[in-house]
């Protein structure tokens, strides 16, 4: 696959022609002409729901944090220097690796949008590290000193860098760039924002500012890269996901899930409410999401309840940013996961 072209003059495919990863578009955006609505759809609530880091108040984290015990303290730094750089990698690999090889402009318009997200993510991460914790130098290279921490970021480099190497990637290879964005999305992300949950009633601010980069996550990134990777199956493989592709996917959710495991359990060490089973079933059922959210069979057992999970959903389920509008709140049903597929 070849990226496409900044600007084809000489294309004759009209807006309702395009294509996920084969078409052949003239580089324009139009946001009334598409035949991917539902890209139109999450861009447009993407951009009713701008917030910005320096509107969460985390003035009393500071002195909070103080208050943390050991073993959170040491959770809480581990987190922020496991999202910090995991964000950064995501801002990156959508520019860089993904939006040049989609080919439906509507798309690229959503793509670039969370990209810019991934970006403020990023800065609300530089303002807890700056304005919280104690040490800001020591959070940010803390991946050269903690082995565990190396470790985990290498698996999501890896994840990526595996797929494939250049500018030439296969049109397997954008279907398993699209599974990585999940697994980034629902798998990798989550150990860190349930962390930060648990320490809610003393890092209110804390709280709050992960509860808005869930809600990016949940609510427009994961929807995104379900409906690329189902609306790419629809228009290659005519709905079946090839054994291939899931057998790639199966292979890489696996990883990832037990380096999550693994990771988990080394950040949250000695912190109330997470032991080893509560952490497997959360790590395989945020896994399973992944399998389901792409339509392909699950990994793991089923498993009705954890308290983990019910932390994390707590947080996104009003659906809307604080002090903004009613559009989520209205709709926030169509948003439940697995559930995302506008207008085929």
């Amino acid at each position: 696959m070849k990226r496409k072209e900044l600007f084809n003059q000489s294309s004759e495919e009209g807006f309702y022609e395009a294509r996920i990863f084969t078409g052949c578009p003239t580089g324009v955006n139009n946001f009334n002409q598409t035949n991917h609505k539902w890209a139109a759809t999450i861009y447009k609530n993407m951009r009713k729901r701008v917030w910005f880091p320096a509107q969460v108040d985390i003035s009393k984290d500071k002195v909070n944090y103080s208050k943390l015990d050991d073993a959170e303290r040491r959770g809480y730094d581990l987190a922020l220097a496991q999202l910090i750089p995991n964000d950064s990698i995501q801002a990156n690999q959508l520019v860089d690796n993904i939006n040049p090889f989609i080919t439906s402009p509507m798309v690229n318009c959503a793509v670039i949008c969370q990209s810019l997200e991934e970006v403020v993510h990023s800065e609300s991460y530089s303002i807890m590290a700056e304005d919280i914790c104690n040490d800001t130098d020591r959070i940010y290279n803390m991946h050269k000193h903690d082995e565990e921490l190396r470790r985990k970021n290498e698996a999501v480099k890896n994840m990526y860098t595996s797929i494939y190497d250049g500018d030439a990637p296969t049109l397997e290879d954008l279907f398993m760039i699209a599974v990585a964005n999940q697994i980034l999305e629902e798998l990798v992300f989550p150990g860190g924002f349930v962390l930060f949950y648990t320490l809610e009633k003393t890092m209110t601010g804390t709280a709050e500012m992960i509860s808005e980069i869930n809600k990016d996550e949940s609510l427009s990134h994961v929807p995104l890269f379900m409906n690329i990777f189902r609306t790419g199956i629809i228009e290659e493989y005519n709905g079946i996901v090839p054994d291939s592709i899931i057998k790639k996917a199966h292979s890489l959710i696996i990883k990832l899930t037990d380096a999550e495991k693994r990771w988990t359990k080394y950040m949250t060490k000695n912190i109330m409410g997470f032991s080893d089973t509560i952490i497997n079933t959360f790590i395989e059922g945020q896994a399973n999401s992944v399998c389901k959210n792409l339509g392909i069979p699950l990994l793991y057992k089923k498993q009705d309840n954890n308290p983990l999970y019910d932390v994390m959903s707590k947080h996104i389920s009003g659906g809307e940013h604080k002090k903004r509008g009613g559009f989520f709140e209205r709709n926030v049903a169509e948003y439940s996961k697995g559930s995302l597929v506008i207008d085929f």
